[in-house]
């Protein structure tokens, strides 16, 4: 998506084409993420980071450096997932057993950490 987003993003003569990438296992370091999103941003291509966790499958990925990344240049994320995964995709889900006030590790960091949810965000001013 990276190498044909533009060409993409350039045919469509409305501009309505959003991309979305889901940031796991290959994004386990800063240069990589760094490089994704500002390669977007300077070309002025849409992106929305559509799913990432702290892990994913048994593998580390770098959770807070999304999060500065996205903070820093303006690029909306989605944390994945509430809960109910198979134990195979490793620790994503964001709260136990379903309980809102029950915050694993990882959603502890999505909700609370300096870039994340509760530190960033705003109401839409439609609410």
């Amino acid at each position: 998506m990276l190498n044909n987003a533009k060409t993409v993003f350039d045919s469509d003569i409305l501009k309505n084409t959003v991309f979305s990438v889901h940031m796991y296992e290959v994004y386990n370091n800063y240069d990589k993420i760094n490089n994704y999103i500002s390669t977007f941003v300077n070309n002025k291509i849409p992106l929305i980071i559509g799913e990432f966790a702290a892990e994913h499958k048994g593998m580390d990925v770098k959770e807070y450096d999304i999060l500065e990344r996205c903070q820093s240049l303006g690029v909306g994320y989605l944390g994945w997932s509430w809960d109910g995964n198979s134990p195979q995709y490793g620790n994503i889900d964001i709260v136990n057993n379903w309980n809102p006030n029950s915050l694993t590790n990882w959603g502890n960091t999505l909700i609370n950490s300096t870039n994340g949810i509760k530190n960033t965000s705003w109401k839409a001013s439609v609410y």
